[in-house]
């Protein structure tokens, strides 16, 4: 138990010689010590990830009508291979035939644990004479504590 503690000596005379002796004691503050305890701290890190991709015709084509560029998010894995997939896929608005660019941003609200590998996949669905295209970026990072 954590507190101060002191050593205390007393002798009470006893028995047929008892009357010879006269008692003492002894209760000096030098015979205290102070029992203590430790604590450790902890915590968790959390992040909530989010990312932006964009599609861009090479020579300033219009990407055709209707195409579209998704990112979606997994959870624990590599770029070689996904991990879980969590949560919707974030969508551009389908192309018009004019645009040369098309841009879409996430607005990701679940919490990963610090150190957990992340993947964002972006991919164009493209339309006749334009190719299909998918790219993945993998991030994690880690809280070291002072």
């Amino acid at each position: 138990m954590t507190g101060t503690w002191c050593f205390r000596a007393v002798y009470t005379p006893g028995g047929a010689n008892g009357s010879n002796y006269t008692g003492s004691g002894d209760a000096r503050p030098s015979e205290c010590f102070l029992v203590t305890d430790t604590t450790t701290s902890s915590s968790t890190q959390t992040w909530v990830p989010n990312d932006s991709a964009s599609v861009s015709s090479d020579h300033n084509a219009p990407l055709p009508a209707g195409s579209t560029l998704s990112l979606q998010l997994y959870v624990g894995g590599s770029c070689t291979t996904l991990g879980t997939l969590t949560g919707p896929a974030y969508a551009s608005l389908p192309a018009d035939g004019t645009q040369t660019t098309l841009s879409v941003s996430s607005n990701n609200l679940t919490a990963v644990s610090a150190g957990t590998s992340v993947e964002w996949v972006a991919t164009y669905s493209g339309g006749p004479n334009v190719s299909l295209s998918s790219h993945c970026e993998s991030s994690s990072w880690t809280v070291t504590q002072p």
